[in-house]
């Protein structure tokens, strides 16, 4: 991932920002040491001259200023590193949640994963019985005297392991069985909801559209309409809208 590898980069830049650190320190105690050897000596030696070891411990001191300066630049790439790998970190884990976090898994989803645990569960008990079977010829075979006088008891023994391998074996691909037909009733009861929304959407869109070419306009009701041209114009709208109904309810009933 992108935040990961970018953590790792400026942890590693931080290491070894803090290893030249360590280094300009060093060499900072060191110089501080020649300084204030150089001083003993200086009040112990008459004989130079005092120009020469001004010119001495001026150079010293410019020395020890420009490795205060380095080690200063690098303590604060330091800083400045460290706070922005603490900023990574925190984007990092945000997205990492982000990705990890999922949906409640759904009744397909858990009956695939039941599915596959009985799935491994056969497998393994077919490895367990098949490794018994294994130990059972190999002690026959380092001991054929002592399974000789055992055989009946041996043959017991592995005819019924055979018979609880068998049922055991049944069982399993019962519930395996069981929990296919579920997952494929859940898959088509899916595909079925599905078919019959898309059916509704285009029934209720067609109904839509024919609800809309059917609109007209009102007749224009005349301030002089007689009592009968009231009725009829009320009969006939009471006619429209029982055909709309009718039609809703049969597409839809």
């Amino acid at each position: 991932m992108y935040w990961e590898n970018k953590v790792r980069l400026q942890e590693y830049e931080i290491r070894e920002i803090r290893k030249k650190l360590i280094e300009k320190d060093r060499e900072i105690e060191r110089l501080n040491t020649e300084v204030e050897i150089y001083r003993k000596k200086a009040s112990k030696m008459m004989v130079r001259s005092r120009s020469l070891d001004s010119e001495i411990q001026v150079d010293l001191k410019r020395q020890l200023q420009l490795v205060e300066q380095e080690a200063s630049i690098l303590r604060q790439k330091v800083n400045n590193l460290e706070t922005e790998n603490e900023k990574l970190t925190i984007e990092n884990k945000r997205m990492t949640l982000r990705l990890t976090k999922k949906p409640p898994p759904s009744s397909a989803d858990i009956l695939q994963m039941e599915n596959m645990e009985l799935k491994q569960k056969l497998e393994e008990q077919q490895r367990k019985l098949e490794t018994m079977r294994e130990e059972l010829e190999k002690a026959a075979a380092e001991n054929p005297v002592l399974i000789q006088d055992y055989k009946p008891r041996r043959e017991s023994l592995t005819s019924l392991l055979t018979d609880n391998e068998n049922d055991l074996i049944a069982s399993l691909k019962k519930r395996l069985k069981t929990k296919d037909e579920e997952y494929q009733s859940v898959q088509a009861r899916a595909v079925q909801l599905e078919v019959e929304n898309s059916r509704l959407s285009r029934e209720y869109k067609k109904l839509k559209e024919a609800l809309g070419s059917k609109k007209r306009p009102m007749k224009a009701i005349r301030d002089s309409a007689t009592r009968s041209e009231l009725r009829e114009l009320v009969s006939e709208l009471q006619d429209e809208i029982s055909k709309h109904h009718a039609a809703i309810a049969y597409q839809f009933g």
